[in-house]
């Protein structure tokens, strides 16, 4: 209890230190310390381009059908903190502008709002899409299309549902890829050549997707895959739960998982590998399989049909129950 207090001291000390401090370095001139205000700032782009590029810091980012042909940039944005709107080289580039001096970073605590950046493009005409963002959410309208998607969050959600094409030149090829540190990502009710998603901490939900490639790198979280029809999909987790229905590979499912479980809800692949270190890995299969199954410390019951592709899984500490849907 003695060293409880004594912690409890110190910490308050130095809480106090820091607060006489920082009043020294504004000269106990307060009204230095403002709420930060916002405005809203519409931009009007009228040169032809073919790809977006975001920074961004904090805030959210949005991308909509516009109402007409005319592409147009919405920022909702604090004083000290705007945002540019340029087309170069094809490209058209969204930046950040950051003015703030050190003590306006203290108004977080007095009432300031996430900013936010919409861009409404017309959708029937081809982008290829590029985000780089800190702490904020990104969504992206069903009813665009993109050539190319690359997205990457420090801290934030993505919802993902535009259509991934070739695009209108062989420069692009169809492709998604989806990368955050902290946070959620949603992929739903499209069509591409590739879909790429990486989550360190956060759920992953793939749904309604046709795609040629499907690769889910996740850390900690429950991972989601249902109505999916791809050539192959590879999974690999670290910890968490990961579930697939009603999803078809044409060639192969390779997963991998260190803890968590595998569950398949009619499934199925020419070729099924499935790894777990601790967990069980259970569910149901289209068709039949030539099944190699083997648990350290578990029960294992798979069927013992001799015919169609291979099935591989193993399991390290763990249960394995598969059976075939008839």
């Amino acid at each position: 209890m003695k060293k409880l207090v004594i912690v409890l001291v110190c910490l308050f000390a130095i809480v106090l230190l820091i607060g006489l401090a920082f009043c020294l370095l504004i000269n106990f001139d307060f009204s230095r310390i403002k709420p930060t205000k916002f405005e809203t700032n519409t931009f009007e782009v009228t040169e032809k381009f073919e790809a977006v590029d975001v920074t961004e810091k904090t805030g959210k980012i949005n991308f909509l059908p516009s109402a007409d042909v005319a592409v147009k940039v919405v920022c909702f944005e604090s004083e000290k903190i705007k945002h540019t709107v340029a087309v170069e080289d094809g490209v058209l580039k969204i930046d950040v502008v950051d003015g703030r001096d050190w003590f306006d970073y203290f108004t977080i605590f007095f009432g300031a709002k996430a900013p936010e950046i919409t861009v409404y493009l017309p959708s029937e005409t081809y982008y290829a899409l590029s985000v780089k963002g800190g702490t904020g959410n990104v969504t992206v309208s069903s009813e665009l299309k993109i050539s190319d998607a690359q997205i990457s969050l420090s801290t934030g959600n993505v919802d993902y549902r535009a259509s991934s094409y070739g695009g209108n030149t062989s420069t692009y090829g169809g492709n998604i890829k989806i990368k955050t540190s902290t946070g959620g990502v949603r992929i739903a009710d499209l069509k591409a050549k590739s879909i790429d998603v990486t989550v360190s901490t956060g759920s992953v939900t793939v749904s309604s997707a046709k795609c040629d490639n499907l690769t889910v790198n996740y850390g900690t979280g429950k991972t989601e895959i249902s109505s999916v029809a791809c050539s192959s999909l590879y999974v690999k987790g670290s910890t968490g739960k990961l579930a697939l229905k009603d999803t078809v590979a044409t060639l192969s499912f390779d997963i991998s998982a260190t803890t968590g479980s595998v569950t398949f809800d009619k499934c199925d692949a020419h070729e099924i590998t499935v790894s777990v270190s601790t967990g069980n890995v259970s569910g149901t299969l289209l068709t039949p399989k030539v099944f190699t199954a083997k648990s350290n410390t578990g029960k294992v019951n798979v069927p013992s049909t001799a015919t169609g592709g291979s099935c591989s899984i193993t399991t390290v500490t763990g249960d394995i129950d598969i059976k075939i849907v008839e």
